[in-house]
């Protein structure tokens, strides 16, 4: 399970609960520089990231035959990208970001030579069962659509893996769309997405918690 940007394990905890009790061996990857302060964040990039997945995925494929990989948000990108080399297993992507909700995101790559962080946007009501950073990197905005388009180029392509997508309609940091913008440059043939009109962005904690938790388990399940 891979968290999100600027977010913590803490926010998937409840959906690897879940999991966990259905059977499944669950493992949470804290991507390097988040956890901890925004300033150890200011001082990593995709690639450190990325390593961080990597390395945890690598650890688990030595001890099951089977992975799934599970990611919110960021760490819906990374699932996507790190499927690309399963042999088997499947890819479960939570608001996975295609399209950002602030259209002003595609100017962070100028904006970082002048702004070092801005305010995160109001806490949510489940603010106590995540732990996140209440300032978001302008340089970290950078790296993660950085990321994106290079996933776009260099690994989507070769994502054969079973995937399934999913969105919420509420969300206003993903805009909505990227579920299907995903799935029209996936050629797995087997790619699901499922859509949960009250749900935002941290979809393993938002109000349609439950219904994405069995979403995920029968998709792995089956």
């Amino acid at each position: 399970m891979i968290h999100g940007f600027t977010g913590s394990p803490k926010e998937m905890k409840p959906l690897g609960q879940f999991l966990a009790d259905g059977g499944f061996h669950v493992y949470a990857v804290r991507l390097a520089g988040h956890g901890t302060t925004v300033e150890d964040l200011m001082g990593t990039g995709w690639r450190d990231w990325r390593l961080s997945a990597k390395t945890a995925l690598d650890y688990l494929a030595q001890q099951h035959p089977v992975v799934h990989i599970v990611g919110l948000s960021l760490g819906g990108l990374m699932a996507l990208d790190l499927a690309s080399d399963l042999e088997r297993g499947k890819v479960v992507a939570l608001a996975a970001p295609y399209r950002l909700y602030n259209r002003y995101a595609i100017l962070a790559a100028w904006m970082r030579f002048f702004v070092r962080t801005v305010k995160a946007s109001n806490e949510p009501w489940f603010h106590d069962e995540m732990y996140s950073y209440r300032q978001i990197p302008v340089a970290g905005v950078h790296q993660l659509l950085a990321y994106r388009n290079w996933v776009l180029q260099q690994r989507i392509a070769r994502l054969t893996r079973p995937v399934l997508i999913v969105q919420g309609f509420q969300d206003k940091t993903v805009a909505p769309e990227s579920a299907w913008l995903w799935a029209e440059k996936i050629r797995s043939p087997v790619r699901q997405i499922v859509a949960f009109e009250e749900s935002g962005h941290i979809l393993p904690l938002d109000v349609d918690r439950h219904d994405v938790f069995m979403t995920c388990r029968r998709f792995l399940e089956n």
